[in-house]
This record gives C-alpha cells, sequence and structure tokens, in this order.
C-alpha cells in the first residue's frame, strides 16, 4: 500500500473515531464502599498480631463526621463472647446490620480523646492484653472497636463510631488452609476527540491521572501480586491497551503523539513492571473493557465481540494470559455466562471452595473474602480484609476446600508487600490456583435458571453498544475504512461505564444513530413540473465528514410513476455532488416521490427526501384546434392579400 493511501486511511480514521469519541459517556470512577451514618467515623489501619496469640496493638484513625463538636471520646475494644465455627455462620455474620450488637466490650482497656471539631481527624491506638483474650481454639471471633463520646445531646449508651472486623483463634496445629489471591487489574478508560487517550482517566472531576495510577495505584497493585506466593493477576485487557498507547506516546488515530513526557514514562515503567510480575505468576484476561457478562447474558454477541479482541494487547507485549470470566450473580444468569470452552469462569461465595465443569468451562468458587470485610468502613481496606481472608481460611482448616479470594482493583495498600507478608499466618498455605485446587473434586455444574430478564439501565447500555456497532458497519459501507475495531475498543469499556452510572447510555445511542444523519444530507425541490411523460431533475448530495464517502439513492413512488436507476454516487470529504432523477409517468396529476440516501450496500442510513413530481403534457385534439385555427389564420391572410392586389390593379 502505497504512503498516501495509508494516510488517507488514517485521515479517515481520525475523522470518524474522533467523532464517535466525542458522543461517549463521560460518567465514570472508582466505587467506594457506602459510609456509615455514626457521627464519628473509625478505622483499623493496624493490627498486630493478626491472630490471638498475644496481646493484640490496634491503632487507627477517627473523624468527626457530625456538624458538631464531640469531647472525651472513648475507643475501646469488643469482643464476641463465642466464637463463629462454620463458614455459613460467617456468611451470616456478613450480612448483619452494621450497628448490630456483636460483641461486649472491654471496659479496663480505652483510650481517650479530649476533643475533635466537625470535620477534624486524629489517631488513636491502644493495646489488648492476652489475658481478656479467648483462649479456646476453633473458631472466629467478632472484634473491633468502638468510639463513644459527649456531644451537645450528652452521652449516648450506643455507639457512636464502630470499626469491625474478626479474630481467628487457631492452635497449635500442623494443618495448613490453601489460600490463593487474584488481584484484578482494572481501570476508566476515556478517549478525547481526536482519539488520544484522556491524561486522566476519565472525564469526571478529580478523576486521577494517568501519571498517579502508573506510579501509585497501579503500581502497587503490581507489587501484591509479585511479593504475595502463587497470586493471580485478574487484568482487563483495555487497561494494557491503554498503557501501550501511552507508553508510545499516546498516538491520535492520525498518528500524531499525545503525551506529556512523564505520563509516557510512566506508563512505559508500569508495563515494565507487568511484563516482569507476568513472568513468575498467571496472568488472567477478562472480556475487554470489563464488560458485564452477566448483564448481558442475553446479548451472547456483546461477549463475542469483547473476548474476539481480549487477548490482542497482551500478545502485543509478549504476555501470556489465559482467557477467564467472573460472575458476581451466578445463580441468576445461569452457565451461560461462564464463557467459551476451555476458559475458566470466577464465581462467588455461593459455590466457594469447590471447582466444577459445565460446557468444557471450569468453574472455581471465590471465598466470602472476595465480596470484602463486613460494614461499617471501607470493604477493601488493609487490615479487615486480611482479617476476613484468614478468618475464611481458620474455618477451612482440616479440610481440601481452598479459600480462593479475588480482590478487586478498588484494593490499594499503602504497604503492598506487608500486606501479603501479613496473610503468612504459620497455618496459611499461599499457593498458586493448581496448587490450591489439586486434590478436589471436579464436580458437575449444576443446572441454572434462565437469565433473569435485562434491567432498563442494562437495556439502554446494550442499545448504546448495538447503535455504536451499527454505526460502525455503515461507516465501513460508506467509507471503506475499517473502523469495526477501534469502535469496539472504544465502545465496550463506554458501555461497561453506562451500566453502572446511567443515563448517559442512552444519549450515546441516539448520538451515535444521529452520527450519519447529521453529517451526510440530500436535498432536492420541493415540487417539479414536467413538460412531457417523462423528464429529469436534479438532487443535491452533501458529505460534511472529513472523509470521502460513496453513497447511492432509492426511490419509491406509485404505480404510475416509475425512477431510473442511481448508480454510485462518490462524494468527497466536505464535497457535495448533484446526481439526476429520471422519472417517466403514465398518469395526470400529482405524485409523490420518496428518496431515501444509502450506502454502498443498498442499506439505507436514515437519510431522505420526497419530491411531488406532476405532468403538463398537453392532449391531441387541443393540438389539433391549433392547427385548424392556424390554417384559418393562414387561409384569412392570403384572401385579404389577394384582395388588396387587386383594389391597386
Amino acid at each position: 500500500m502505497s504512503g498516501a493511501s495509508t494516510v488517507r486511511i488514517r485521515a479517515g480514521l481520525v475523522a470518524l473515531i474522533a467523532l464517535i469519541c466525542a458522543l461517549l459517556p463521560t460518567v465514570s470512577g472508582r466505587a467506594h464502599a457506602a459510609g456509615t451514618t455514626d457521627p464519628l467515623t473509625i478505622t483499623i489501619d493496624a493490627m498486630t498480631p493478626s491472630t490471638s496469640s498475644g496481646d493484640i496493638r490496634l491503632s487507627g484513625h477517627i473523624t468527626n463526621a457530625d456538624d458538631q463538636t464531640w469531647t472525651q471520646i472513648q475507643v475501646l475494644p469488643f469482643l464476641a463472647p463465642t466464637p463463629i465455627q462454620t463458614t455459613d455462620a460467617l456468611a451470616a455474620a456478613m450480612q448483619m446490620p452494621e450497628d448490630a450488637p456483636v460483641g461486649k466490650r472491654i471496659l479496663s482497656v480505652f483510650t481517650t480523646i479530649k476533643q475533635l471539631d466537625p470535620g477534624q481527624t486524629t489517631t488513636w491506638s491502644l493495646t489488648v492484653p492476652s489475658s481478656v483474650l479467648p483462649h479456646v481454639h476453633g473458631g472466629v471471633y467478632w472484634f473491633g472497636v468502638h468510639a463513644l463520646g459527649t456531644s451537645s445531646a450528652g452521652v449516648s449508651q450506643t455507639a457512636d463510631g464502630r470499626a469491625r472486623t474478626f479474630l481467628p483463634v487457631v492452635g497449635p496445629t500442623t494443618q495448613k488452609a490453601r489460600v490463593h489471591l487474584i488481584v484484578e487489574i482494572t481501570e476508566p478508560i476515556e478517549y478525547d476527540a481526536t482519539g488520544h487517550l484522556l491524561e486522566t482517566t476519565s472525564y469526571a472531576p478529580g478523576a486521577p491521572t494517568w501519571v498517579s495510577e502508573f506510579s501509585g495505584h497501579l503500581a502497587r497493585l503490581l507489587k501484591v501480586v509479585n511479593s504475595t506466593p502463587g497470586a493471580d493477576l485478574l487484568v482487563d485487557p483495555a487497561v494494557v491497551d491503554a498503557a501501550s498507547r501511552l507508553a508510545d506516546g499516546n498516538p491520535g488515530w492520525l498518528g500524531d503523539a499525545g503525551a506529556l513526557a512523564d505520563t509516557k514514562a510512566a506508563a512505559q515503567s508500569w508495563l515494565a513492571s507487568f511484563k516482569y510480575v507476568a513472568r513468575t505468576h498467571q496472568v488472567w484476561g477478562l472480556p475487554y473493557g470489563d464488560v458485564d457478562i452477566t448483564a448481558t447474558a442475553d446479548r451472547p454477541d456483546i461477549a463475542a465481540s469483547a473476548e474476539s479482541i481480549a487477548m490482542a494487547p497482551f500478545t502485543a507485549i509478549g504476555v501470556h494470559a489465559a482467557p477467564a470470566r467472573r460472575s458476581a450473580d451466578l445463580t441468576a444468569s445461569g452457565a451461560a455466562v461462564l464463557g467459551p470452552e476451555g476458559s475458566t469462569a470466577f464465581v462467588d461465595a455461593r459455590v466457594a471452595g469447590s471447582q466444577s465443569s459445565a460446557n468444557g468451562v471450569r468453574v472455581v468458587g471465590t471465598a466470602l473474602a472476595s465480596l470484602g470485610a463486613p460494614k461499617p468502613g471501607e470493604a477493601y481496606a488493609p487490615v479487615p480484609l486480611r482479617q476476613q481472608i484468614l478468618a475464611e481460611a481458620a474455618l477451612h482448616l482440616g479440610t481440601t476446600a481452598p479459600v480462593v479470594v479475588v480482590i478487586p482493583s478498588t484494593f490499594s495498600p499503602a504497604d503492598p508487600a506487608g500486606f501479603a507478608a501479613s496473610l503468612a499466618a504459620p497455618w496459611v498455605s499461599l499457593d498458586t490456583l493448581p496448587q490450591a485446587l489439586n486434590g478436589l473434586t471436579m464436580g458437575t455444574f449444576p443446572d441454572q435458571p434462565k437469565a433473569a430478564a435485562e434491567s432498563p439501565l442494562v437495556h439502554l447500555s446494550v442499545a448504546a453498544y448495538v447503535a455504536a456497532i451499527r454505526t460502525a458497519a455503515t461507516l465501513h459501507n460508506l467509507t471503506g475504512l475499517d473502523v469495526n475495531g477501534p469502535v469496539s475498543r472504544t465502545v465496550l469499556p463506554a458501555m461497561s461505564r453506562a451500566m453502572v452510572h446511567g443515563p448517559s447510555a442512552q444519549s450515546v445511542s441516539v448520538q451515535l444513530a444521529d452520527l450519519i444523519s447529521n453529517n451526510i444530507t440530500v436535498t432536492a425541490p420541493r415540487g417539479v413540473t414536467l413538460s412531457g411523460s417523462s423528464g429529469r431533475f436534479s438532487l443535491a448530495l452533501e458529505n460534511k465528514l472529513a472523509v470521502p464517502i460513496t453513497v447511492s439513492l432509492k426511490a419509491w413512488t406509485d404505480q404510475d410513476t416509475s425512477i431510473g436507476h442511481f448508480g454510485n454516487v462518490p462524494l468527497p470529504a466536505h464535497g457535495a455532488a448533484a446526481p439526476l432523477a429520471n422519472v417517466s409517468i403514465n398518469a395526470h396529476g400529482n405524485h409523490r416521490v420518496h428518496f431515501s440516501v444509502t450506502d454502498s450496500a443498498g442499506h439505507p442510513i436514515g437519510v431522505t427526501v420526497d419530491v411531488a413530481v406532476r405532468s403538463v403534457q398537453v392532449s391531441g385534439l387541443i393540438w389539433a384546434f391549433i392547427a385548424g385555427g392556424l390554417a384559418l389564420l393562414g387561409i384569412a391572410i392570403s384572401m385579404r392579400l389577394v384582395r388588396r392586389i387587386r383594389s391597386r390593379a
């Protein structure tokens, strides 16, 4: 292909995709746990040791979330009187309301904060002596801290702030619980109108920059995996694609660089770290854009599209990835969401600690910890999450069932290596997935009910995706440029965001459908009068796109009117043409002709115009009268000339 042709193709892509990108949803952001309604917000940021094997040192932060000052705030530990001894009981405990009484305060241990003004935050710490901790082994106890203070309303009898976690109690044992961690890497991906990735991860106000993500949050996730024996990565290929583009200078659709130097360097550094970790840890590739396969279970074509391009970003940087899916609600969605034959599906805690098979797909049940720690507080804060994992591990001692934990991308420990090290209890074995599943019987996955009907939000999001794909097909027929890949890579992440954030999906559907009709127009006279039974008139076609296109016209009219065939009409970029319409009419009167612009494959593109046509042809009788009149006029003139000549003679 010549250099000029390549430039024209790139120019076509920049013009078309820039228009599409400009219309995509702009709402995104990282999800956060719902906050508590307590006036005082308290966190546990450190807990050493993590099990009942001596004095326990606790520390954290406390914030006055109220609009009034609190004084004489006591922070006291609490402990449940009886242990939780089964995973079912642990699951039930996690569903308890956050203000439910789950333990008794240890009144002999406390620390006092004299005053906290509205919005003020300070630290707290205390040590719980082993003498007040449980000495009966074989269970998991509710454990945490309460904050009780004085406000203008006086002293409350209930906690004004609370933080809850679990305390596993394990005696001397040679047994080990098998634990396997899978860390997700996902991120909102958005492009600007020129085809460049945004310097921030989304249009949302306050969105983090790629520099801060690659050097901070995303880098810490890699460090967690690299520091944890046997841990895996569960990666959205769109993130790797974005990193590769930024590392290459963030080229737009035309190939021009758009990244700032520090963004390029941060992306290159993160990619190098990702490839390094991938050498010794399993990488699982999600469907491109982290599409919610469960929500779109009734549309297998969407999953097929997302998975058809999922492996390419990994292959491009020399990383081997295996296809995988996840399901947050497998029971409602059915086995169809598990994935193609030969892939792996990670499903929620309903089938935790198990593996089974369905249609050639390995199904791995994940642990309760994949759902996060109990409220109140952040579900994936390092200490509560660690305690949740260790609690499940303690309850799995003596069984072959592993604790497989999928940690979402929102997890961001300040000390990744420290988090990994804190999981290394003497009775915990951090294994690879094959090691964790070794010896576990491969069962048959039970039949699941039919997928639930799409919610209105999902329906709108899918409609936006369908509109985009149809637009891509039409653009291909109009321009000859293959824009399906760029459109899919742009729209799939947008659809995922729309499923979460709402109304933007509907506007995408409408705007993408209007993309062609707003840039290709056809005009014609409102009415045309023919002087005979046939004739012609011109229509005006205009292309407002920055790329050349090829269109045609179709006409519909009544049985007494026929329109000649239109061939393909080439239109230059920002250009126009005036094709002629050949019309034949077999009856008098007005006839309406409906013209529709089509692509080169003959598919209407939604651009139309109507023309009223009538014939004014004169009948033979009228012509006979005219001829007779002319003959009489000629005779009269001749006779007068003869008379005049005779009179002169």
